[in-house]
């Protein structure tokens, strides 16, 4: 709720207006802008809250005892895929938002900018550990249905 009241008056919390780049000023947008802003930063917390969600799951799996479980091996490769997706989409946006903040400039000023910054490959990193992780449970499991088959 604080995101949306954030994005819909950044003036009346007393934050900074949200980054536009270029030195472009908040005000100086269109409505339209603004409000494509608006919008285009909603996608990301949709890919946080699916992370989030998958989490969830996967700790109620662990809640129930199922550690090695298909369904909790699946909810760690989701956790993983969720944070690289989260990654990539972060990139994308920033660079799709810096074109359309500073298209209504002068041919010449406008720009496309493009970040990778350290907490999207920290977050990267983490993604693709959680996804190894879980091919490394799969690989787990199958040893250990193996090893019973034997006893």
């Amino acid at each position: 709720a604080l995101f949306l009241l954030y994005w819909l008056s950044p003036q009346s919390l007393g934050f900074v207006a949200p980054t536009v780049p270029g030195g472009v000023a908040w005000g100086s947008l269109s409505a339209g802008q603004q409000w494509m802003a608006r919008l285009l930063s909603l996608i990301p917390l949709a890919v946080a809250a699916w992370a989030v969600w998958r989490l969830r799951t996967l700790l109620d799996c662990y809640a129930r005892g199922e550690i090695f479980s298909l369904a909790a091996i699946g909810h760690v490769a989701g956790v993983g895929k969720a944070w690289l997706v989260w990654v990539g989409v972060n990139v994308v946006l920033e660079s799709i938002t810096s074109v359309l903040m500073t298209w209504h400039l002068p041919q010449g000023e406008r720009m496309l900018a493009v970040r990778l910054d350290s907490d999207a490959l920290i977050a990267a990193l983490l993604g693709s550990t959680l996804w190894v992780m879980s091919w490394v449970m799969k690989a787990g499991r199958r040893a250990v249905r193996e090893n019973e088959q034997f006893i």
